[in-house]
């Protein structure tokens, strides 16, 4: 049986009565310097604080409670609502009411502040109401009204209630890809006012908080996507400068914006683009391997989510017996190397992406014939050097002159080499290649871009047949092998040569290394698919999802400098890194 609306009123106006004429109340509660006649049975039925209170031995008898930390105009919005059920929870008073009823532990009460709340979260409040529900404990409101302060981002940091946030709030809300703001200018600057209020508030007593809170939030903002003028801004700060992490964080961010030809190959989350700019990072492939039925077909995913989409296809000019096949990222253009196995005539493609598609900007028809050339970006030019046929001339291109399809020789190699893959370090370019008269081992040159000069390393690679691939993050230039070594190509400080060490072994590395790339801190290995029945392989393809993938290593586990090592089985090649817009994965 349940009480009809015409009962549930009239039982309410008799109680409503019955505190207004005063008859049989029985407890007096004491608030500042008013007192409030009210009904134990009345406040135990609708409060856990007051039964508790009155359930005391002592107290049963006692006919005065005397509470402090509330407000009597709180309270006798309170008891407006129990004794008369009023509705009278405001925007003005709503937080005063939640407070009170969580100290009083009226559930009722305290629901219905979380409804209106919720309900009506405005931005000149929400940094108010936000720390109200993490200290009450609301998950549901403190939930709502971060998505608010995510949105309304510019408008609090105009308002200085930004600065209100506590140091794991002004954490989470600099990391956050939800954050919506107009600039990353504007997170930065917000991250050092708040860091100097933050060192000179007396409060704080944890001296390593202090000392390590500017680089604990430098790290956790996009700072390579800051403007040039606002880094060059903390390259000046005493702050930064006397912080050895700060100024590293800072020098990456620097090394960032100096070098869009070497992003192809490393995604850092210092990188990663929020979902309010409309751009999106994601890995890209080569699908599939080489070229097939003369079309070349560019993929790319988010990872780990997401499955493969095809960002360009179809690309007819290809020939149809081109096998070889090399790409690489180069600010907002995919740069991809063809050659033929029987005419060695090899072919180069750009294709330049932005918001209104996929566009093949120019058609270069490369310098000499070439089989399978390593290819890297360094500074504004494309450098080709080594091939499968001997050749030893290194050439390049201006990528900044579009149209111009002039390549120059800049240097030879000393011996030349097939199977030749390259990176960059500093202003050296590092090729690493097979020769005929070590058949046992991998010739390791460098090129000086500076001064154009070559010199070979002492040291060569053993297993010269083996897969290799060279990777990129902050701490340096890594060179995966397909056994599992993972060897550190770096500079001696006291020589400044280069040289290569071994650094460790990889844990159940895969013996079919095809591709690798470093996206977030995380080490991304393309390998070739494992033997699986027809038809579950066939599914997977259809989704787009292969069989990746599995995590071989984490950087608990051993000594290597990504998070974990995650291996990806698909019949692809040239795995990149590359920023897409975000309706592409909507398409």
């Amino acid at each position: 049986m349940s009480a009809t609306n015409h009962f549930s009123c009239a039982i309410l106006q008799r109680l409503s009565k019955q505190l207004r004429d005063e008859h049989y109340e029985d407890v007096e509660i004491a608030i500042g310097k008013r007192n409030f006649k009210c009904h134990r049975f009345i406040l135990c039925a609708c409060s856990l604080f007051f039964r508790n209170l009155f359930s005391e031995s002592e107290a049963v008898e006692q006919a005065m409670f005397e509470l402090t930390d509330i407000a009597p105009s709180t309270f006798q919005l309170i008891l407006d609502c129990i004794y008369r059920g009023e509705n009278v929870i405001t925007r003005e008073n709503a937080l005063d009411i939640w407070k009170t009823a969580s100290l009083l532990q009226i559930d009722f009460i305290q629901n219905a502040c979380e409804v209106f709340l919720k309900e009506n979260i405005d931005k000149e409040t929400c940094v108010e109401v936000y720390k109200c529900a993490k200290h009450l404990e609301s998950k549901t409101v403190s939930s709502e009204v971060w998505n608010k302060i995510l949105k309304e981002f510019d408008y609090l940091v105009s308002s200085n209630d930004i600065f209100l946030l506590d140091a794991d709030d002004m954490k989470h809300l600099v990391e956050s890809k939800d954050l919506k703001i107009n600039s990353e200018d504007t997170v930065v600057q917000v991250i050092m006012q708040w860091t100097k209020l933050y060192n000179d508030d007396t409060n704080v007593a944890d001296a390593n908080a202090r000392d390590t809170i500017l680089s604990t939030l430098l790290r956790a903002s996009r700072l390579c996507l800051a403007s040039s003028a606002c880094l060059l801004e903390l390259l000046i700060d005493p702050r930064v400068i006397y912080d050895a992490v700060a100024l590293q964080l800072l020098r990456n961010a620097l090394h960032y914006h100096l070098h869009p030809d070497r992003r192809h190959d490393f995604c850092p989350s210092a990188a990663a683009y929020r979902a309010c700019k409309g751009l999106t990072n994601v890995i890209l492939a080569i699908h599939p391997p080489g070229l097939k039925n003369g079309e070349l077909t560019i993929i790319y995913k988010r990872f780990p989510e997401d499955c493969w989409k095809i960002l360009c296809g179809a690309v007819t000019e290809v020939n149809a017996m081109q096998e070889h096949c090399k790409a690489l990222v180069y600010d907002n253009s995919i740069l991809v190397s063809t050659s033929d196995p029987v005419t060695s005539y090899p072919d180069m493609f750009r294709f330049f992406v932005d918001e209104r598609g996929i566009e093949l900007i120019t058609f270069q028809q490369a310098l000499s014939q070439r089989l399978n050339p390593a290819i890297v970006c360094h500074k504004n030019f494309l450098y080709v050097m080594g091939d499968d046929n001997g050749e030893v001339e290194i050439e390049r291109l201006n990528l900044d002159n579009t149209g111009s399809h002039d390549w120059k020789e800049v240097g030879a190699l000393a011996k030349p080499v097939s199977d030749a893959m390259a990176t960059v370090l500093d202003n050296f370019i590092i090729i690493v290649g097979n020769t005929k008269q070590e058949e046992s081992k991998s010739l390791i040159q460098c090129f000086d871009t500076d001064t154009l000069s070559l010199h070979t390393l002492g040291d060569y690679l053993s297993k010269a047949k083996e897969k290799r691939v060279f990777l990129k993050c902050w701490s340096g230039v890594y060179l995966l092998q397909e056994g599992g070594d993972l060897r550190w190509l770096h500079r001696a400080a006291e020589s400044k040569l280069i040289t290569l060490d071994y650094h460790e072994r990889l844990r159940d590395p895969p013996v079919d290394l095809n591709s690798a790339v470093v996206f977030k801190e995380e080490l991304i290995v393309l390998a070739e698919p494992l033997a699986a029945p027809v038809a579950a392989a066939a599914q997977n393809h259809a989704q787009g999802q292969g069989q990746n993938q599995e995590i071989i290593c984490t950087q608990e586990e051993t000594r290597h400098p990504f998070k974990s090592v995650h291996i990806l089985r698909e019949n692809f090649c040239c795995l990149m890194t590359g920023v897409v817009p975000s309706a592409f994965l909507h398409n």
